[in-house]
């Protein structure tokens, strides 16, 4: 039994710091079918509960999941979009149905049964007029019929500035949207929400949604994969050249990788190119990995405008705009390119960013877990410090990201006055990588008699 004449208290420094995830990947879509901005995903399963295997944002998920060892999470962002529904499977007895939920959690069901002589404006108007009957519904979103006859849908749009809605339990019904919010405004949207994503990919191909978030990722430790397939691309390269991958190269945009395929639209190529590496994190032991040489499953060659392989010269002005691509090598079809739009390797900026980020988080853990003590100043500070830079680049060794590394603490100082560390430096040298091979050989004839 413990004596009432001493006390024991034991402090728990283990303020934790959150590491940020260098292998998630984000994907924005024009959809209704959730309210939030974005949603965490860790299985396909998952992503069929919230949309149809027609959706965009399926399709995409899937090529993110389309690799062992697979994307432990991807999340899906929702951009603000009008939605309109067209029934399908019109035939007597077919049962059409939609849930529409809005803000405050009011909800109602519509659904009607087809008639043997009814067309799409009879089932849009019955399913409209159930709608508009829910008040509380109707308070926030107002259904109504767009069209006639066979080409009549059921479209939906806000009443207020401040409502949202979202559709669900949608049967027998196929739905469209359309946005004009730009890349800046639905990027930020996402990120106010949850910001803890690397990769970002989206469904919008256009050269003015690519280019605005290229430029807007440009500004972050993140990156873009985007895919084109504009057969632009093929020819000659110029400055003046005004095919998308050639407006990412002019733009310089180190942070966007862009991949050839005339799949682009359809399949969503990136998302698979992105799901082949984001498993591997370059400061885990022996996962630094390129993005030249990779097979993407399920994917076929890249094909010009004819439907034939790439020609050599094909290749190569896809190579001058750092324009990735898909080509039959003996060892299977395989990934050519590996690089950013403004030339650098991409695995080289994941490389960066990662690093940065550890290195943060290590000071940063250093300086939230000091409950009944402190980071002194002086050399014991400094070697505090130092001590955390070496543990957060040391498995960048282990990786193969980077041969070695110095830390240089000699023009270290601290200002009391603001209690701030400054000049400790550091130096990392990249490992790189070998993707391509050049040898020279020769054929002598045998002299011997």
């Amino acid at each position: 039994m413990a004596l009432p004449i001493s006390t024991v208290n034991i402090v728990l420094r283990t303020a934790t710091v959150t590491r940020q995830g260098f292998g998630i990947p984000l994907f924005i879509s024009s959809h209704r079918n959730f309210q939030e901005r974005v949603r965490t995903y860790t299985s396909l399963d998952a992503v069929g509960e919230d949309f149809n295997s027609t959706d965009t944002a399926y399709i995409a998920a899937s090529q993110f999941f389309a690799h062992t060892p697979s994307v432990a999470s991807l999340k899906i962002g929702r951009r603000e979009a009008t939605g309109s529904f067209a029934p399908t499977n019109i035939e007597a007895g077919s049962v059409h149905t939609i849930t529409v939920v809005v803000n405050d959690g009011d909800a109602v069901t519509a659904s009607y049964t087809s008639q043997a002589s009814d067309t799409a404006e009879d089932i849009v108007t019955a399913l409209q007029t159930a709608i508009a009957l829910d008040a509380d519904v109707s308070a926030h979103v107002t259904a109504s019929v767009s069209g006639t006859g066979g080409d009549a849908t059921l479209a939906f749009a806000l009443v207020g500035a401040g409502d949202v809605y979202n559709v669900s339990d949608v049967l027998n019904m196929v739905g469209s949207y359309t946005s004009s919010e730009v890349a800046g405004d639905v990027y930020d949207a996402i990120k106010e929400e949850d910001d803890d994503f690397y990769f970002v990919t989206a469904e919008d191909h256009t050269e003015t949604f690519t280019v605005a978030l290229a430029a807007r990722v440009q500004a972050e430790s993140r990156t873009y994969f985007t895919s084109s397939s504009d057969t632009d691309a093929l020819t000659t390269y110029s400055v003046s050249a005004t095919d998308i991958p050639a407006k990412l190269k002019q733009g310089n945009y180190t942070r966007t990788a862009v991949i050839y395929h005339q799949d682009a639209d359809a399949k969503f190529v990136e998302c698979n190119y992105v799901g082949v590496n984001a498993p591997y994190s370059p400061d885990l032991p022996r996962q630094a990995v390129v993005w030249d040489g990779r097979f993407l499953p399920g994917l076929t060659i890249s094909k010009n405008a004819a439907g034939n392989k790439l020609s050599a010269t094909q290749q190569l002005n896809l190579d001058n705009r750092n324009c990735s691509y898909i080509v039959t090598t003996n060892a299977g079809d395989r990934v050519l390119g590996g690089k950013t739009s403004g030339g650098e390797w991409i695995d080289n900026i994941r490389t960066l960013d990662c690093m940065t980020a550890r290195v943060r988080e290590g000071q940063e853990e250093l300086l939230l877990n000091q409950a009944g003590t402190k980071v002194p100043g002086g050399l014991v500070g400094v070697a505090l410090v130092e001590g955390k830079i070496v543990d957060a680049l040391q498995p960048f060794i282990s990786s193969n990201a980077i041969s070695s590394f110095t830390v240089d603490t000699t023009g270290a100082t601290i200002d009391q006055n603001t209690r701030e560390l400054s000049g400790v430096t550091f130096e990392a040298i990249l490992r790189g990588a070998i993707v391509r091979v050049k040898l020279d050989g020769s054929l002598v004839n045998d002299t011997e008699v």
